[in-house]
């Protein structure tokens, strides 16, 4: 493309790209602050509702914080507590007795008289309860539940610890005609217990105070034991106990324990939260000390509903176009990340809804369970740099990808309600918010495009009169080059204009001029030029053969330096070739003698190896036969201590023996006096002997003149004679006896003899044996300290060879350390003689390569 023709379009471009340039920054700045008039106005808007639905919050809690306050002070709220507290504990008790009016079938029924004890039927209520839990709670939670419904089996196993609360959940539970979700529609149970009696009094006011304020649920718990003894809906949790029962662990027993340790007044506030009576819904509660005067009696707990919340922050699922747009939506997202109400695109279009948070990669249970229990709620999770602005207590407006990957304009605040870590946010999607500048931005556009076309026709005529004045003379400066392009070096340009293009046509003509008398001048140059660069060639090729003698001529042209150059190259080269093989012959020599040297070396250290070896096995057999005479010290020291030992036990067996000889000569002497007692006694014994064996001669002649008395009395005397005959009898049975008394104790007599003589030889021997016990003691001592002496002397031999075994040892080990150090030894000198020939092999290379070059002789 000539210059003409690009001038023309350069023209063309200056003309249209200024004009283009302004519509664009026209166009843009307009863009610009449209947008951030219609951001800030979008900003206000939902900053103004971010606070409207964050005042309303506030203000529905401060008002459940006021009822509960009321309600735990009213007078009939205390009194429930009261009654309901006191007949708790006995229902199981009450409900088992029956009173006079009670109908029994037959005979059975009584007619006056106090209640009748009855046990109740606690296995039926158990299989009732196993039932309604397996079946109506089971089938109730997988209607409202993708997962599996919870181990109920072991929620009832710990209810039947209690066997109280068991019967007060059959009777207000399981035995409730009512059906299941309108179980408070029972006021007063089939039983005739004080508890029921009060239920039927307390639960209406109760009750309608749950559905007047619409409260899930109203709890009324006792202090002492935590068990709730009241409930309105009555569901799993009724007559349980929130410090050790199946719901302990969950927000109303976390609301139960905080509120029975606080002072009267104070309120506390547990986060929605999956509960398990309601299906696993949202719960959230409340509670309150109740006390009587200064006496704490218990809590009582309202369970929060969440749709109260879903109503606040969806305006009843109604959005106003001219509030909220297509788009806006305001939603809380509390400190676990899950939203607090229902998300908008949720409520009006559900299967866009599900797709979107499908694709924001929400977990396919999550989602299964948002669409089954109809609720984003305690589900939905929400994390986005809105929400951890918010959670670090930053009130703000951001543009930021929300949780269902839309970039949405967010005004976004912390709730202040104490007890709750809740963050209120307030968006617009930003398509929606820039919808009015994107009209914006096309009316622009309209009115720009017929403006622009008018400029640009008025600068193109101007542009193509002023190119004309310019093109002439580029184009006869055009024409001159060609010709001298060609070879005409005597053409000249010739411009008369009077401005840079003369100025550019003069300058061309003297450069010309110039030019040609330097092309002369440098075709001479180039001669001497091509014949300094053939001898540098030659030598170059000199230098390639390894001739390192070889000197260039130096010129004084350029080539002057790198000839002078390549001399004091090939010069210091061979000075220094010349150098490194004086020193390699040196280097080869000196590693022939370290061989020699090494080879020696390494001949001694074997020498020194095997001696070492030789005396390593001779200390290790002395340290083996030191260790066993230490050994065998060792057990001659511990035999002698055990002599000494015996003979001390063999001492103290003969002074003991002594010692008994003693006490046995002592016994027999007591004994042989003893004996003789017994002989003079028997003696004695002798004589009253015969004193009854007189009495009983004269029983007999008494007898016998008696017998003639009644004799001669005739039939008067008959009785007397049968008495004077067995008389007789008795004096001749006495005689016999005392004659056999008489020979007893002669032969007493007789052996006391024999046994005192018998004594007497046995202290005699006694006495002997006693003798020689303290000799054999004296003895004994003699050998114990022998044996002692010779217990010292063994000690000193085995601490001797114990000694003499860890110097043997020592010196094996110190002999051990040694080969190893020799062995090192041996290593390194055979690496040391590998390196040696490696040195030398080396010597001989670089002697070899540096052979390969031509070197100057040298004159020693």
């Amino acid at each position: 493309m000539k210059l003409r023709q690009k001038m023309f379009i350069g023209s063309a471009f200056l003309a249209v790209i200024p004009v283009l340039i302004t519509a664009l920054f026209t166009s843009q700045i307009a863009s610009t602050l449209g947008q951030q008039a219609l951001t800030e106005s979008a900003q206000s808007h939902i900053t103004s509702i971010r606070d409207a639905k964050k005042a309303q919050i506030e203000d529905y809690f401060g008002m459940i914080n006021n009822q509960i306050k009321v309600y735990a002070d009213a007078g009939t709220t205390i009194k429930a507590m009261v009654e309901l507290k006191a007949a708790y504990p006995k229902f199981q008790e009450e409900a088992a007795t029956l009173g006079p009016d009670f109908e029994l079938l037959d005979e059975q029924a009584p007619t006056e008289g106090p209640p009748v004890p009855l046990s109740l039927p606690i296995e039926e209520y158990k299989e009732a309860l196993k039932k309604y839990y397996a079946n109506d709670f089971s089938q109730e939670y997988g209607a409202f539940n993708v997962n599996e419904v919870p181990n109920m089996e072991a929620v009832l196993n710990q209810l039947n610890e209690n066997e109280n609360s068991l019967a007060l959940q059959y009777h207000y539970i399981a035995d409730n005609p009512n059906p299941l979700g309108t179980k408070e529609e029972l006021v007063i149970a089939s039983d005739v217990s004080t508890y029921s009696q009060y239920h039927r009094d307390h639960h209406p006011y109760l009750h309608d105070i749950q559905r007047r304020f619409d409260f899930e649920d109203i709890y009324l718990v006792d202090a002492n034991s935590g068990h709730i003894i009241y409930s309105v809906l009555k569901q799993l949790d009724f007559a349980t106990s929130l410090k050790e029962g199946p719901y302990a662990k969950t927000g109303l027993g976390a609301v139960f324990e905080q509120a029975n340790q606080s002072r009267h007044g104070t309120i506390v506030l547990v986060d929605f939260a999956p509960y398990l009576p309601s299906y696993d819904s949202q719960a959230a509660f409340i509670g309150t000390p109740i006390f009587a005067e200064e006496k704490r009696l218990g809590v009582l707990i309202f369970q929060i509903p969440i749709y109260r919340i879903n109503d606040i922050m969806t305006s009843h699922l109604a959005w106003r176009l001219d509030e909220s747009g297509r788009t806006g939506e305001t939603y809380i997202v509390a400190s676990d990340g899950t939203m607090r109400n229902d998300s908008r695109m949720f409520i009006e279009d559900k299967e866009g809804y599900l797709l979107a948070v499908e694709q924001a990669e929400l977990p396919e249970e999550v989602i299964s369970n948002i669409e089954l229990k109809d609720t984003s709620v305690g589900l939905q999770r929400v994390d986005s740099p809105g929400t951890r602005a918010a959670f670090a207590g930053v009130t703000g407006f951001d543009l930021y990808e929300d949780y269902r990957g839309e970039f949405v304009l967010s005004a976004f605040a912390p709730i202040n309600v104490p007890g709750l870590q809740w963050a209120i946010f307030s968006n617009l999607q930003e398509d929606e918010s820039l919808e009015r500048l994107e009209e914006l931005t096309a009316e622009i556009t309209k009115g720009t495009v017929p403006i622009a076309l008018v400029i640009l026709l008025v600068g193109g005529i101007a542009g193509f009169f002023f190119f004309g004045r310019i093109a002439a003379p580029i184009g006869h400066m055009e024409a001159t080059v060609t010709k001298v392009a060609e070879g005409d070096f005597t053409a000249r340009a010739d411009i008369r204009t009077g401005d840079e293009l003369e100025t550019l046509s003069n300058a061309f003509n003297g450069l010309l001029e110039e030019r040609l008398t330097a092309l002369a001048k440098a075709e001479k140059e180039n001669e001497q030029l091509n014949n300094s660069i053939i001898e540098l060639l030659k030598a170059s090729f000199q230098l390639s053969q390894r001739d390192l003698t070889v000197q260039v001529p130096v010129t004084e042209d350029v080539t002057g330096p790198l000839a002078d150059a390549i001399n004091q190259m090939a010069t210091e080269t061979s000075r220094v070739l010349l150098n490194v093989r004086r020193i390699t012959d040196d280097v080869e020599a000196v590693s022939n003698q370290v061989k020699v040297q090494g080879d020696n070396v390494s001949k001694v250290a074997e020498a020194e190896r095997e001696v070492v070896d030789t005396t390593m096995t001779e200390l290790s057999a002395a340290a083996e036969a030191m260790n066993k005479i230490a050994e065998v010290a060792q057990s001659c020291n511990e035999i002698a201590s055990q002599a000494t030992h015996t003979t001390q036990t063999a001492l103290t067996t003969v002074n003991r023996t002594v010692d008994g000889m003693g006490e046995i000569r002592e016994s027999i002497h007591e004994t042989e006096k003893r004996i003789k007692r017994l002989g003079e006694r028997a003696q004695e014994i002798s004589s009253i002997v015969d004193i009854i064996n007189n009495i009983a001669e004269r029983t007999h002649v008494l007898a016998l003149n008696a017998s003639m008395q009644a004799a001669a009395a005739g039939d008067a005397g008959r009785g007397f004679s049968v008495v004077a005959d067995e008389v007789q009898r008795l004096a001749e049975s006495s005689r016999n006896a005392t004659s056999q008394i008489s020979a007893l104790v002669k032969n007493i007599q007789v052996e006391t003899n024999d046994t005192i003589a018998t004594m007497d030889k046995t202290i005699g021997q006694v006495v002997e044996g006693s003798r020689l016990a303290e000799r054999a003691g004296e003895q004994m001592k003699d050998t114990k300290n022998t044996t002692a002496n010779l217990v010292q002397v063994v000690e000193q031999i085995a601490m001797a060879s114990r000694q003499q075994a860890q110097i043997s040892n020592d010196l094996r080990e110190r002999a051990g350390t040694i080969q190893l150090s020799t062995h090192e030894t041996a290593k390194q000198l055979e690496e040391q003689t590998i390196q040696t020939d490696r040195l030398v092999e080396f010597s001989k290379q670089l002697i070899e390569s540096i052979r390969v070059f031509k070197l100057p002789q040298v004159h020693e």
